[in-house]
């Protein structure tokens, strides 16, 4: 089985060639074994469904055995989806704002909107955990809508202060929001606040799928400088000096490539890493 599942993820992820373009294919599988893991088709598809999505999981283009314990991982990941459903309007999520410092004098340039859970029972529920169940459940294009918003209208109020300076907000956007309405949901957000479009930027979080996948809509009314790293192992070699105005890292994971690279320029704004 091991064998045959080698052959096929090897074969799928060779380049199609669509259009004179070439097309790469993800390939997800499970396998489950006949009798060990159960005695009926009913329960030997569920089983090897639950093991193609811990393939998934892993970051596809991989096959996963069904375990037993995999269940109990399933079973883990539905409750948390379940909660996850308005947990915003049960006031568990809440945004805070981290700084982000200029590091040729320190100055203070902006600040980043995080996402935050407050489980009633688990309590705090780490982003890396929750903002995944998020994407793959669709969840995160009404939460995507919500964080806009109040960041925008937040930004508002600290330009409404008068502080001297002008600070943006960074607001973290999914691959799965730039394939639906975020121009219009950036549109309104800015609208509803009054916030001039130069102080968003909307940070193209990459979730290990390759950043020259990342597509921005052209329209999008506000500045997409930065691509996010995130927590997940990415490589940005392809990524051209002219694409790349921002860097954040998650736990300052960054580890220099043996391959050599032309190397961005640098622009004026970057983001001070800390360790978490």
């Amino acid at each position: 089985a091991s064998k045959l599942a080698e052959a096929l993820v090897e074969a799928l992820s060779r380049p199609i060639v669509a259009q004179d373009r070439q097309v790469f294919l993800g390939t997800s599988i499970g396998i489950t074994l006949f009798p060990e893991d159960a005695l009926g088709a009913t329960m030997l598809m569920k089983n090897g469904d639950i093991a193609m999505y811990q393939a998934k999981v892993a970051g596809k283009s991989c096959y996963r055995f069904y375990s037993r314990a995999m269940d109990q991982a399933v079973e883990r990941r539905v409750r948390m989806e379940q909660d996850l459903r308005g947990a915003w309007d049960r006031g568990e999520l809440a945004i805070a704002y981290q700084p982000i410092v200029r590091l040729r004098d320190n100055a203070l340039v902006g600040a980043e909107a995080l996402l935050r859970w407050q489980h009633p029972v688990h309590g705090n529920i780490a982003p890396s955990v929750f903002i995944d169940v998020a994407e793959q459940s669709g969840l995160i294009l009404p939460l995507g809508r919500h964080i806009l918003a109040v960041a925008c209208a937040q930004a508002r109020r600290w330009q409404d202060m008068d502080l001297g300076i002008e600070l943006t907000i960074a607001v973290n956007a999914s691959a799965l929001q730039l394939r639906h309405e975020l121009v219009e949901e950036v549109t309104t957000a800015l609208e509803v606040a009054g916030l001039h479009a130069s102080r968003l930027i909307l940070e193209v979080t990459d979730n290990g799928a390759g950043l020259p996948a990342v597509v921005v809509p052209p329209v999008v009314p506000a500045p997409i400088g930065p691509i996010d790293v995130g927590s997940h192992p990415a490589s940005i070699g392809d990524t051209t000096p002219t694409t790349l105005r921002w860097l954040g890292c998650a736990g300052c994971r960054a580890r220099p490539r043996r391959k050599a690279c032309p190397r961005p320029r640098p622009s004026r704004h970057w983001r001070r890493c800390s360790r978490p």
